[in-house]
C-alpha cells in the first residue's frame, strides 16, 4: 500500500475511497507476494487437528496419503479448463491443499530413506523442474494466459521437486560444503536470515526499478540488482530496534 500511495503522490493522482483501499489491501491487490502468509496462518491454525492424523499413522499409511496426494494434485488443472486459478475458499480453506507439504516434511524428517530411493527421488525431482521450466516456458510464447499451470504448487511438477529438495537437504553433508566454500555456519545462518525479508520487500524495489526503467532490457541482470539492493536494504533494517523483528 505504500508503494501505491507514493505512485499516486509522485503521479498527482487522486487517491481511492478508503473502503476500497482496505479491500485492495486485504485482497493482496497491493503486494501479491504476501498472499502465502493466509494459507501458512491457517496451516498453523489447523496443526493441531492434522496431527491428530499424522502422529497417529504409520508410515505405509502416511506414504499411501502422499502418493495419493500426487495423484489427485493433477485432477485440478485438468477439470478447470487448463487454469490454475482458483476461489479464495477453495485454496484457503485451513490451508487445505498445503497440508501434503506437512506430511511430506514430516514423513521425510522421521523416516529413513534408502540411498536406491533417494536417487530415483532426486532424478524425480530434476525431471520434474526441466518440465516446469519448458512448460513455463512455451506456455508463456504460445498461450501466456495459461503460464501458471505448471507452477500450481500442488501440482505433480512442483510436489516433486519439492520433495527432492526436502530429501536432498535432509541428506547432504552441509558442513562438508561450507568448509570447501569457506563459510561458516554463523556466515550461512546469517545469510539464510536474509531470505524472508528480501522476499517482503521485494515488491517495493521492483516497483523502483520499474518505474527508473533500471535494466529493462536485460531481465537478468535486473533480477541480480534487484536482490542485491534487497539484500542491502534488509541488512539496514535488521540494524533498526523493533524493525529487525519483522524481517
Amino acid at each position: 500500500m505504500a508503494q501505491y500511495l507514493a505512485k499516486a503522490h509522485i503521479e498527482g493522482a487522486d487517491l481511492l475511497p478508503v473502503n476500497e483501499l482496505i479491500a485492495k489491501f486485504c485482497l493482496f491487490d497491493y503486494n501479491g507476494f504476501m498472499w502465502f502468509f493466509v494459507p501458512l496462518i491457517l496451516i498453523y491454525l489447523s496443526l493441531p487437528f492434522f496431527a491428530v492424523f499424522v502422529l497417529n499413522s504409520d508410515r505405509c499409511l502416511l506414504r499411501l496419503f502422499l502418493m495419493v496426494g500426487l495423484v489427485l494434485g493433477c485432477i485440478p488443472p485438468l477439470s478447470a479448463s487448463f487454469t490454475t486459478r482458483s476461489g479464495l475458499p477453495d485454496v484457503y480453506l485451513m490451508g487445505s491443499r498445503f497440508l501434503y507439504f506437512i506430511v511430506a516434511g514430516y514423513y521425510i524428517g522421521n523416516f529413513d530413506i534408502s540411498q536406491r530411493t533417494r536417487r530415483r527421488l532426486y532424478a524425480c525431482a530434476a525431471a520434474s523442474a526441466v518440465v516446469m521450466f519448458l512448460g513455463t516456458m512455451l506456455l508463456t510464447l504460445h498461450a501466456p494466459g495459461h503460464y501458471r499451470y505448471f507452477l500450481a504448487y500442488t501440482n505433480l511438477p512442483c510436489t516433486m521437486t519439492a520433495i527432492g529438495v526436502f530429501t536432498y537437504f535432509k541428506y547432504h553433508d552441509w558442513q562438508k560444503t561450507l568448509a570447501k566454500l569457506h563459510i561458516s555456519k554463523t556466515s550461512a545462518a546469517k545469510y539464510s536470515g536474509l531470505s524472508l525479508g528480501i522476499y517482503l520487500i521485494q515488491g517495493a524495489w521492483f516497483g523502483v526499478l520499474g518505474y527508473f526503467h533500471i535494466c529493462k532490457d536485460n531481465i537478468l541482470l535486473r533480477f541480480v540488482l534487484m536482490y542485491v539492493v534487497c539484500a542491502a536494504s534488509v541488512c539496514v533494517i535488521k540494524q533498526v530496534p523493533y524493525m529487525k523483528r519483522i524481517v
